[in-house]
């Protein structure tokens, strides 16, 4: 009893030590870290610096080098949403090239972040900067990026007859509207987690405020709890089977290859027939260019990498069976593969 008594005691001061000295990290630890994102007045949100896993400039970094030989641009393909930091492939790329590669990227970005970004990023006097373009919905955040936020505001079209069609597809229905009531499924359906019992007894509050080894304890029952509930694969896939909407999803399911994909939310930010997505792609492009001249500029080499959409790259195990595409996930592989081209033409 003594024992148990005086090395409880020993590991309530360790962990009272390890908050005062890394409280980030203990907040991590606790699942109550700070936000991922910020907002910024420019690019409407950044990495928050406070985050544990982020360097002081908020990007997804050990640390902030005085000087890097690459340097990676681009949304949260890039900043590797879903995988620890050295998964993400600017680390990956790092582990295989045995060259250091900064990563500056955040979710939900486009290429006119990566342009407005872009004096930072040469300040660290790289000498390659990969700009990474993804299909799935970079046009709509280049053109949400300089028609909603006002950002660049010289990259907008000046073709009167494109002008008048945006404008009459705008007042039917703006794109961000439109967006915004697909987002809430667009990654796949959440299972509902059980809201947490309210504090009552003091006991219980004092505990929960003061005493680590309690901290850790709650913190760890909550991980259990929430990962018995919402990570197991057949909980979601029943959950997809069971939507109202089951066109939506499409769920994949052949050996070690599962997953879901969403055709129709990627297909509606790949409408080639819609002039504003249109118009996004121009405004990608445009940056991209601008990125290529001030690059050449500073001496430093640029690269645009294309990344595809999980429905494209899961095309060649959809397509073994006749039929098992819908018409949707069809339609949206042979708009992917035009943007491709184009943009790879550009």
């Amino acid at each position: 009893m003594f024992s148990l008594i005086v090395g409880t005691i020993a590991v309530e001061i360790i962990l009272q030590i390890v908050a005062l000295a890394a409280p980030k990290h203990y907040a991590l630890m606790l699942g109550k870290a700070p936000p991922m994102m910020i907002k910024d007045q420019i690019l409407g949100a950044r990495g928050n610096p406070d985050f544990p896993d982020h360097d002081k400039d908020g990007f997804r970094n050990q640390s902030v080098p005085s000087q890097v030989v690459m340097v990676a641009l681009g949304d949260s393909q890039t900043y590797g949403t879903g995988v620890k930091r050295e998964e993400a492939w600017p680390k990956q790329m790092e582990a295989l090239s045995k060259q250091p590669v900064y990563s500056m990227s955040c979710g939900g970005w486009g290429p006119t972040q990566s342009l407005l970004l872009f004096n930072e990023a040469i300040a660290l006097h790289p000498k390659v900067i990969i700009e990474a373009f993804y299909d799935g919905n970079d046009l709509y955040d280049s053109f949400a990026s300089v028609y909603y936020d006002q950002q660049l505001a010289d990259l907008k079209t000046t073709d009167q007859s494109e002008i008048k069609l945006i404008r009459e597809a705008e007042e039917r229905n703006t794109l961000k509207n439109e967006v915004d009531s697909l987002f809430g499924k667009s990654d796949g359906p959440a299972v509902p987690e059980k809201s947490p019992k309210q504090i009552k007894s003091r006991v219980k509050e004092f505990l929960g405020k003061h005493i680590r080894i309690y901290q850790l304890l709650k913190a760890l029952m909550d991980h259990l709890r929430r990962t018995n509930t919402s990570q197991d694969w057949e909980t979601r896939k029943r959950i997809a089977e069971s939507e109202k909407d089951k066109e939506f999803y499409q769920i994949i399911d052949q050996g070690n290859l599962k997953t879901i994909l969403t055709p129709e939310y990627r297909l509606f930010a790949l409408n080639l027939s819609d002039h504003r997505l249109v118009e996004g792609h121009r405004i990608a492009m445009a940056a991209l260019n601008k990125m290529k001249e001030r690059s050449e500029a500073a001496h430093i080499h640029f690269i645009v990498m294309l990344i595809p959409t999980k429905e494209l790259v899961f095309q060649d195990v959809v397509f073994r069976q006749p039929g098992a595409m819908s018409k949707t996930g069809q339609a949206l592989v042979e708009n992917e593969v035009l943007v491709r081209q184009k943009t790879a033409s550009f």
